[in-house]
């Protein structure tokens, strides 16, 4: 979760609404933990913990004192800590990020997110119009996930459970492929982890035979066995059978020696993927699969050969720096000295403008503000304003971009209501529900139903009062039937709680009451009306 200071005020109130969703809605038996991020990045634990009573209480404590008070924006350094812990067998990594913002190191977090892509699914929302599209994008794209924003008068809590749906769907995990060739060579793999799989996504694997060992005639056929693990850990098989072929085929229809073989270039090209993936000072591999593959890599490059040139090329070889163009955003805010005016803060670099370049490019472009704006690349402001101020801003320290933004967040459209509103009747009841998806009777469930603690007591049927978790049954049919016949508007937010909600009610039922479960919530929505 973004904790920068940008996302104080009505921003981390979402933020942490939808991390109380979030937490409800985890099923029994998995691992979680929660990380906030910044100019430094904290976790509520060590590492991901078993998904329980007492790691859902402290959790649920976090998410409603989450505080935007951790300056600037760095999101590099936690993923880089999160992918470097092994993967729990059985326990396959999904992260989502939650972020209203951009970093000025977006490629190296989208490469890293891309490198450990096997192992680690990812998913992204940006809250806001300020959120870095490049950003959010590609991290669901290099993650395999899915990517959300939440603009004005959208709310982050649905988009994040959406989210969540996605991320529960029907999985196959501890996946492998075991190549029987008829010979005692070893076929390179690559990925040589396979990742899980999801439903509605694929995986292409690739197996590269060593031919100078192996005689391949065109068209031999092969057989390999597909194991996986499905959601009730029953491990599966298959046998997968495939042809080879030593045919040159693609973009070339010339004879020469350099014709191209698209399918070995891909799976060279996933080599070299798995290679860069793993923190070594060797380069042999890499240069070696490159060369032999003919895919570049970041130790290699193609060189052009002027074979028709008649005169030698000579001298050193020269690098050359290409000059990138330093990236600004802008922050549009109301001014101090005229109501009808706005005032430009520069919050990432602190460039400097004086007014006679100002007044310059406005009459080049005959467009108020335009050497500013067309240095930023991921907002488009909208004016209602005659005149302007412009200012650089105070002198930010590397922090002090997110801090300029929290001093003058009110004057950005909020896609909540204000953080001094309560919090919402449906995400108090459902902060009540417990980590095994039952709800206790008490008070507070009471008054939801508009009546005494002794009148709910009182209204449990006869036949539910002879079970040992009676009160627990009665009070989550009591839930339920709010959530349907109060919330429906927000069903997308509590959906999942409930499905939890419906897998307790089933195990802590015996069958022949269970099968009467259609007329206790009847009951219970008597009593809820």
């Amino acid at each position: 979760v973004d904790r920068s200071g940008s996302m104080g005020g009505a921003y981390i109130k979402a933020a942490g609404e939808a991390l109380l969703l979030f937490l409800r809605s985890i099923p029994p038996g998995c691992l979680f933990n929660v990380i906030g991020f910044g100019s430094r990045f904290i976790r509520l634990f060590d590492k991901s913990v078993p998904y329980d009573q007492t790691s859902l209480e402290k959790a649920t404590a976090h998410a409603s004192s989450l505080r935007a008070d951790l300056g600037g924006t760095e999101l590099l350094a936690p993923l880089k800590s999160i992918v470097s812990e092994p993967v729990q067998e059985g326990h396959p990594r999904q992260v989502f990020v939650l972020t209203d913002g951009s970093v000025s190191n977006t490629d190296e977090v989208i490469s890293i997110v891309s490198r450990f892509s096997n192992s680690t699914r990812c998913f992204a929302v940006g809250i806001g119009s300020g959120a870095s599209t490049h950003l959010v994008n590609g991290i669901a794209k290099a993650g395999n996930g899915t990517a959300e924003f939440v603009l004005e008068n959208e709310r982050l809590q649905t988009k994040v459970m959406r989210m969540m749906k996605q991320a529960l769907q029907a999985s196959v995990h501890d996946v492998r492929l075991e190549w029987k060739i008829p010979s005692a060579a070893e076929v390179k793999q690559t990925p040589e982890v396979l990742p899980p799989i999801f439903a509605g996504s694929r995986i292409v694997v690739y197996g590269i035979l060593p031919t100078s060992i192996i005689p391949v005639q065109s068209g031999s056929s092969f057989e390999a066995t597909l194991s996986y693990r499905g959601q009730d850990q029953t491990t599966l098989a298959q046998s997968v059978r495939f042809s080879v072929s030593t045919e040159k085929s693609g973009w070339s229809s010339s004879d020469k020696e350099d014709d191209l073989f698209p399918l070995h270039r891909l799976a060279g090209k996933q080599l070299l993927r798995d290679l860069a993936n793993v923190d070594t000072q060797e380069k042999t591999k890499l240069v070696a699969v490159s060369l032999e593959t003919g895919v570049v890599c970041k130790e290699t490059a193609f060189v052009v050969v002027d074979e028709d040139g008649t005169e030698a090329v000579t001298g050193a070889v020269e690098k050359q720096t290409i000059a990138v163009a330093t990236r600004v955003a802008m922050h549009l805010r109301p001014s101090r000295h005229a109501y009808s005016s706005l005032q430009f803060d520069c919050i990432s670099d602190c460039m400097d403008y004086d007014d006679e370049e100002l007044e310059q490019g406005e009459e080049e472009s005959g467009m108020l503000g335009a050497p500013l704006l067309r240095r930023s690349a991921d907002i488009e402001p909208k004016f209602g304003y005659a005149e302007a101020d412009y200012s650089s801003g105070d002198e930010c320290d590397e922090d002090g971009d997110d801090e300029c933004m929290e001093m003058y967040s009110d004057a950005f459209p909020t896609t909540q209501s204000s953080a001094s509103n309560p919090v919402e009747d449906h995400l108090v009841l459902v902060s009540f529900q417990q980590a095994n998806g039952a709800w206790p009777l008490h008070v507070q469930l009471a008054s939801f139903c508009g009546c005494s603690f002794d009148d709910i007591v009182a209204a449990i049927p006869k036949i539910l009062s002879a079970i040992s978790d009676a009160q627990l049954v009665w009070a989550t049919l009591l839930a339920i039937a709010l959530l349907e016949n109060r919330f429906s508007h927000v069903k997308d937010e509590w959906e999942l709680v409930m499905d939890k909600a419906m897998s307790w009610l089933k195990s802590a039922l015996p069958l022949t009451v269970y099968q009467g479960l259609d007329d206790f919530r009847k009951n219970a929505v008597a009593v809820t009306l």
